[in-house]
């Protein structure tokens, strides 16, 4: 694929939350220093990324393409690219790299591939999988039918394959595209948010509103479940045991435990994190709506105590010790929180 500057600064606009004219200021630039360091014969290394370099290739004979002709072909300066590491494996996504792309481990990716036929990555040499767009939005809508909406393999092949293929697809790739802006958004200092949002913030809160209401659309939710996001619908009072998940970004752990316990009877459940940049950062409305907090890491525990010392004077709160190493909502992460979490919970209804 190639991209033009003013695609470049698009990409940069739309991904990584720098307004239009920040975003074309910063191509040119870019541009500016590589071209004034290949004139003078420099080379450029972007780490991550490659290195731009010149090489001088020498007069050598050549043919005119339309007669055969042979013809010198003069010697000349050339710009060359060698690409890092890190893009190589990027670009030439196979199934051992390309499940990062996907959050799926390579097991289940190559299982996947059996079961879905709609599921085709291109090969390459030594069998090696080439997961191109298409494939990794594919792979994405069948781990959100399979993890988060509660699929079966058959129901999920059915949903991919079946008269609702297409509504699917398109729904899945507007929640997405979506979920991609609010992240943007919530990464971006204040200072490099796209301009035409009214603080921000507020258009984040909208999206991430809507980004959810489809989701539960698409789940076939009962109206006031909350797979995870805005504020449940149980309130103060209603008889109902409130549990909050926390851990640092909001993306995975406290998610997951949301998704989990939100389902039993009788609880309510809701996820934030106590990062300034997690999808919902924790408030003090959550703790004071928290009959029982759950922290992934001690330093979750900590950042609580630190900011919301008072608010948690009569509130239990647990640390689970559940590290980061997970990149899906894999079994055995939803296996470890169920043991870890049904004990307190016992306890606690029994008190009730």
């Amino acid at each position: 694929m190639a991209l033009t500057k003013a695609e470049m600064a698009e990409k940069l606009f739309d991904e990584v939350g720098l307004n239009k004219r920040e975003a074309k200021e910063f191509v040119d630039a870019f541009f500016d220093v590589l071209r004034e360091a290949l004139e003078q014969g420099r080379q450029v290394k972007l780490s991550g990324f490659g290195n731009f370099d010149l090489r001088r290739k020498n007069q050598r004979p050549g043919r005119n393409p339309k007669t055969g002709e042979e013809i010198p072909i003069s010697a000349r300066t050339v710009v060359t690219f060698r690409p890092g590491q890190k893009l190589k494996e990027r670009v030439e996504a196979y199934a051992g790299s390309g499940h990062e792309l996907c959050d799926v481990k390579p097991h289940v990716l190559r299982y996947w591939e059996t079961e879905f036929p709609s599921l085709e990555p291109a090969k390459r040499r030594g069998n090696r999988r080439y997961y191109q767009r298409h494939d990794v939005l594919m792979v994405r809508q069948i781990r959100s039918l399979l993890y988060e909406q509660g699929y079966t393999i058959g129901g999920a092949r059915l949903r991919l394959d079946g008269p609702d293929a297409r509504e699917e697809s398109a729904l899945s790739n507007q929640i997405i595209k979506q979920e991609s802006r609010l992240e943007a958004l919530a990464v971006a200092p204040p200072r490099r948010r796209p301009h035409g949002t009214t603080a921000d913030l507020q258009a984040g809160k909208e999206l991430e509103a809507d980004v959810y209401a489809r989701r539960q659309a698409a789940a076939g939710a009962p109206a006031g479940f909350h797979l995870s996001g805005p504020e449940p619908a149980a309130t103060a009072g209603s008889g109902m045991l409130n549990l909050l998940f926390v851990c640092s970004r909001n993306q995975l752990r406290s998610p997951t435990a949301e998704a989990m316990w939100q389902r039993r009877p009788g609880i309510s459940a809701r996820s934030a994190g106590t990062s300034p940049h997690a999808r919902r950062p924790i408030s003090p409305a959550d703790i004071r709506w928290a009959d029982v907090i759950f922290v992934m890491e001690p330093k979750h525990q900590h950042r609580l105590q630190a900011n919301f010392a008072r608010l948690l004077e009569h509130t239990p709160l647990h640390c689970l010790d559940i590290p980061d190493d997970y990149r899906c909502m894999d079994p055995a992460l939803m296996a470890l929180l169920e043991a870890k979490i049904a004990p307190y919970l016992t306890s606690s209804m029994a008190k009730r």
